[in-house]
């Protein structure tokens, strides 16, 4: 399905020769990969040099992730038979079967080895290779060739991230979907464009939204490998487009994650305010807002998405909980005006509610109410760590869609019928403007939990991004999972958390903010740099005319044919590659326009946010924001 999206094909290059990978074809028949396997790349790979974790050229990089996905293929194929029909996807999907019954297939080493997770192969795969011939690309697991000829410092650091491709699609579905800011923030944003609006918007993006993220997995199959693996977002930018384009992947990235965590922090800290006050006490806001810095520093210690997937299960059910109890409360009790008050500086006495298909709200606002809705389709950003951590990223597209399915229909239920019973005074957490007081408990009680568990995944990717480009990449320490990396993680961890914690303190309004980094960051990362990295993939995949030889310089480019030519094969047509160019260079172009409106709209809001006086809370301050 996946390896035909617009012509992004990995098996079928379209015009670069059969012989492209050293001279051989690798999508042939299995004895064809074994003789590949033999005659080249077991004898060259050791005289190939390797450039401190860069190949020379991205022909390379072509070349090791084309076996990277045979292996993997292979392995899985071995390991796990039938894991691909639509049937088992669903039930992994929905915890019957799950990652268990695949954990231990492919071997948490990556090694070539048994399908149970021991060492030595099982007799079936020592017939398998034997009758094949196989030496270098073994059909039972991942090539351990890969390695050859690099460094035994730099080779244990990629055994050890090796180690780390063990998650699998139903983790893809739970970690995309672990979003508390999506589903809350649904009503308000269905009140600043309004019902027609709104509805047409999310089918939009959501569509949008996932074209981008199977592009973005094209790219990555395209370019990863064990030997060259990629570990963020900004590995792509730079193999593709150069070093100045990843170092600015990751500061946004930095800043994205950063302003997430500590925007979670702050709805958990609403939520522990309204608690509080229902229990007859005050507690000072930014208080509140504290005690999730320090609880997030504790789980910041899990260093793997792994590790977290449970918790991201749990988070998924209660965040779905959370929408059916609260739209059964606003019908029933409607609104608490007390908390509307608070957070929207108005005063009584309270018009009637008021909704609309097309809303009469001033255009920042509008652009603001979109923004939000980018953060429901927002997890692009840590897409490639998701995949890094898979045992067969191919299989990303499984959750990938599954999850946005999810997302479109939860979000847009509970945006309409929300916004249907609180119209202008929607809320930005859209459940706290509820009037009963035990069941806004209860849903608060799973809003912390929830933003817990949100804000630990974004946390575990922030620390990670800024480990792997500063400690591992300035300072060449030590890899994430060594004791001495262990470490350096928590004081990273600390150190982030309070950070964290002074930017979800200094804006106090859920709203304003979460707009402004859609526009800056989440638009760009879900929607701009995925469309432009595939337009800069189709360009470089068609400029390469000649087969590139393991150890050698490779072959002139021919970029009058990367820019206007090249050929897509589809269904047994032949279609000029100039069409899709053009398509993918039109939509980053409109997705960058849409950025800079966003800006516009969300900065004048955050603007207004800190001109508001009266009930409104302050930075830093001891009243609460609801």
């Amino acid at each position: 399905m996946v390896s035909n999206l617009a012509g992004l094909s990995l098996e079928d290059p379209g015009h670069m020769p059969t012989e492209y990978v050293a001279g051989s074809s690798v999508t042939g028949s299995k004895a064809d990969r074994a003789a590949f396997s033999r005659q080249d790349s077991h004898d060259r790979i050791a005289s190939i040099s390797y450039m401190g974790g860069n190949a020379s050229c991205l022909e390379e990089y072509i070349h090791w992730a084309r076996l990277q996905r045979i292996e993997e293929e292979d392995a899985w194929k071995n390991g796990a038979r039938g894991t691909n029909s639509g049937l088992d996807a669903i039930r992994s999907l929905i915890g019957l079967v799950g990652d268990r019954r695949h954990r231990n297939k492919a071997g948490a080493s990556g090694k070539a080895g048994s399908t149970d997770g021991s060492d030595s192969p099982s007799s079936h795969e020592k017939e398998k290779d034997a009758e094949n011939g196989a030496e270098g690309v073994s059909s039972g697991g991942y090539n351990t060739d890969q390695l050859d000829g690099i460094p035994e410092p730099e080779a244990g650091k990629l055994d050890a991230r090796r180690a780390l491709r063990i998650a699998g699609a139903s983790s893809v579905f739970f970690l995309i979907t672990t979003d508390i800011l999506g589903p809350n923030a649904a009503p308000y944003a269905m009140s600043a464009t309004g019902f027609a609006t709104g509805n047409i918007l999310y089918f939009v993006m959501g569509v949008m939204a996932s074209y981008a993220g199977l592009l973005l997995l094209q790219v990555f199959c395209a370019l990863d490998s064990i030997r060259f693996p990629i570990k963020t977002y900004g590995d792509l930018a730079e193999r593709l487009i150069g070093k100045w384009c990843r170092h600015l992947f990751t500061f946004l990235q930095s800043i994205q994650l950063i302003i997430n965590v500590g925007l979670l922090c702050l709805t958990n800290g609403q939520s522990l305010s309204q608690l509080v006050q229902a229990g007859g006490h005050n507690l000072c806001f930014t208080v509140a807002v504290l005690i999730w810095a320090l609880i997030g520093i504790v789980f910041a210690q899990i260093r793997t998405l792994r590790g977290l997937s449970l918790f991201a299960n749990l988070a998924v059910f209660m965040n779905l909980a959370i929408v059916f109890v609260s739209m059964g409360v606003v019908k029933q009790h409607g609104l608490n005006y007390t908390a509307i008050a608070n957070n929207l500086n108005l005063k009584p006495p309270f018009a009637p509610v008021v909704t609309a298909a097309f809303a009469s709200a001033p255009l920042p606002d509008k652009i603001n109410g979109i923004m939000n809705m980018v953060f429901a389709y927002g997890g692009a950003m840590i897409f490639p760590e998701i995949m890094a951590e898979m045992r067969r990223p191919m299989d990303f597209w499984k959750g990938l869609i599954c999850a946005e399915l999810l997302i479109f229909i939860a979000y847009v239920l509970y945006g309409n019928f929300f916004y249907a019973y609180s119209g202008q005074y929607t809320l930005g957490v859209a459940f706290q403007g509820m009037a009963s007081g035990p069941w806004l408990m209860a849903c608060n009680v799973l809003n912390i939990i929830t933003g817990v568990i949100a804000a630990a995944i974004y946390g575990n990717i922030g620390i990670k991004v800024a480990y792997i480009n500063v400690i591992e990449g300035i300072f060449r320490g030590p890899p994430l999972l060594s004791r001495k990396g262990q470490f350096i993680w928590g004081v990273f961890a600390t150190l982030y958390w309070v950070l964290a914690y002074v930017i979800g303190s200094a804006i106090p309004q859920v709203n304003t903010i979460s707009g402004l980094i859609a526009a800056i960051a989440i638009m760009n990362f879900s929607y701009s740099f995925p469309f432009m990295l595939a337009l800069a993939w189709q360009i470089h995949r068609d400029s390469i005319v000649a087969k590139y030889v393991p150890g050698q310089p490779p072959a002139p480019r021919d970029w009058r044919r990367g820019f206007f030519g090249g050929e897509l094969h589809f269904k047994g047509r032949t279609i000029p590659a100039i069409w899709l160019k053009l398509w993918l260079l039109v939509i980053t172009i409109g997705s960058y326009t849409m950025s800079v409106l966003g800006m516009y709209g969300s900065g004048t809001a955050v603007y207004n946010t800190f001109q508001n006086g009266g009930a409104a809370a302050t930075s830093f301050g001891c009243p609460a924001t609801v």
